[in-house]
């Protein structure tokens, strides 16, 4: 009996050491400050540029967005504010600049490696990223290790622009006749009765409800011009709804498939293949 005691006692006593030392471990763990504060980046974000070997992509604020400057074209207001949740946020851990923390977290400057410049002065080197979705970043003489979301520091017009405007502002409800103009073919008018009514036909209008770009290539008219002139194929669209009508030119070059406002050749669209072969049809003239 006194040695089950004793057993009960040891267990008590060693349950409550490993409390006690629990609660020091939590207590002693240090908290380290944001990313911002430990580069010093006092200031709100106005610019940044994220680099990838030779490609590149620069973001400003403006008055009305976050614009990226290469096409002068809303920046993604979401990936904006993970951006500076992810400045703002605790940083895990922090390494000192050795020769053997740089090679083991993954900076070797032989390779074109990735980085990111804050406001024109702040310029971050970015390393690996670890199994927790993590990555370590590099600024003076210190490595930071902060949370990381996949590919918002990819240096994409693809990954960055702004995709919550459709193409064409088309609701549901609206009216729409289209009108389809190919080289060598007779013009194919559909109006808005067939397309409710006629699958075939309706396919064509549910192509161009929430159309929103896969990318965007800033034009001007000349290289607008010979884009379409040198494409595979070229097929220009006329859509009339709510009182008012708007041209399209929509061809396929390689491998994509490329759209513009021919009232407005700032932007050519890349959009699904799927609204290019919906087009491919044969009609009543």
């Amino acid at each position: 009996m006194k040695k089950i005691i004793v057993i009960i006692f040891a267990l008590v006593f060693l349950l409550a050491a490993n409390i006690f030392l629990t609660k020091n471990s939590f207590r002693e763990k240090e908290v380290y400050p944001s990313l911002n504060q430990a580069i010093g980046l006092t200031e709100s974000l106005l610019t940044f540029e994220v680099i990838n070997g030779d490609n590149k992509i620069k973001i400003r604020k403006n008055t009305l967005c976050y614009e990226i400057i290469s096409i002068s074209y809303c920046a993604d207001n979401k990936k904006i504010e993970i951006l500076k949740k992810i400045l703002n946020s605790n940083i895990e851990d922090i390494y000192e600049n050795t020769d053997d923390n740089l090679k083991r977290l993954g900076f070797d400057f032989k390779d074109k490696s990735k980085s990111i410049i804050l406001n024109e002065t702040k310029k971050l080197r970015l390393g690996n990223i670890n199994q927790y979705n993590e990555i370590y970043v590099l600024y003076n003489n210190k490595i930071y290790k902060i949370s990381y979301y996949q590919d918002l520091l990819e240096p994409s017009t693809k990954i960055w622009i702004d995709k919550t405007k459709p193409i064409i502002p088309l609701l549901d409800g609206d009216k729409l006749d289209i009108e389809i103009s190919r080289k060598g073919k007779n013009i194919c008018r559909i109006k808005h009765e067939s397309t409710i009514f006629n699958q075939k036909y309706s396919t064509i209008r549910n192509s161009f409800i929430d159309l929103y770009p896969i990318d965007i290539v800033k034009v001007t008219a000349s290289q607008s011009r010979s884009m379409t002139n040198n494409a595979d194929v070229s097929i220009s669209i006329k859509l009339q709804f709510k009182g008012k009508v708007e041209s399209f030119s929509i061809w396929k070059k390689d491998e994509f498939i490329y759209m513009e406002n021919t009232n407005n050749r700032n932007y050519a669209y890349v959009i699904p293949n799927a609204v290019y072969d919906n087009l491919n049809i044969d009609c009543v003239k």
